[in-house]
């Protein structure tokens, strides 16, 4: 018979580091479905869970998170948006809220929690998802240091705000305005359809 008497430090520690293990913050994920008419995504956490069972190490994949609000650029209160096409097995990053998010996601503005007793904090289903915190083999190339891009993964097409050019490409066509007070077209064929065109030299 074993009479030893466990170390209490040890005890707590273990309930703390269990507890911890139950508490959902942020975690890298992969995106199952897009939603766009809800703005929502399903998406499946990417980092398995660690659990001892009879001293034997398993790893739990995380069930699917459905009903993720998108977080992307928008300005609701005057309308402008930046929408990009989102694909089943994007990378994203869900994000854990501190109490439930029913019924803000239902109708905005300031809400309460859920009813009933008690609370839902740090819980797989109040997720918000953001786009793109990109695993290694799938980063961009080619990435632009002194200004701002709007692009494809190729950059053939691209859009480019510098401090003193902007720059549009897509395939052979180019055009690119400097602060120098040049714009310079660049393309295999033009085409100006107009009722009226005026060119005047100053």
């Amino acid at each position: 018979m074993d009479n030893r008497i466990a170390d209490p430090m040890v005890q707590q520690r273990e309930v703390i580091q269990r507890m911890l293990a139950e508490i959902n913050t942020v975690i890298p994920g992969v995106i199952n479905d897009f939603f766009p008419a809800t703005q929502t995504v399903s998406a499946t956490p990417a980092v398995q869970k660690k659990v001892i069972l009879d001293g034997e190490a398993h790893y739990l994949t995380a069930p699917l998170i459905t009903d993720i609000p998108l977080l992307f650029p928008f300005a609701s209160a005057a309308g402008f948006a930046l929408t990009i096409p989102v694909r089943r097995g994007d990378p994203c990053l869900p994000v854990f809220s501190q109490r439930a998010i029913d019924f803000w996601h239902l109708n905005g503005g300031i809400q309460p929690p859920e009813q009933g007793v008690g609370c839902r904090t740090h819980s797989l289903t109040d997720a918000f998802a953001i786009l793109a915190p990109s695993p290694l083999p799938q980063v961009l190339g080619a990435w632009e240091t002194e200004g701002i891009e709007l692009r494809n993964r190729a950059k053939g097409s691209r859009v480019t705000v510098r401090d003193n050019e902007v720059e549009i490409v897509c395939g052979p066509c180019s055009y690119k305005a400097e602060a120098s007070g040049t714009l310079t077209i660049s393309a295999p064929t033009i085409i100006i359809n107009t009722s009226s065109l005026d060119i005047n030299k100053v």
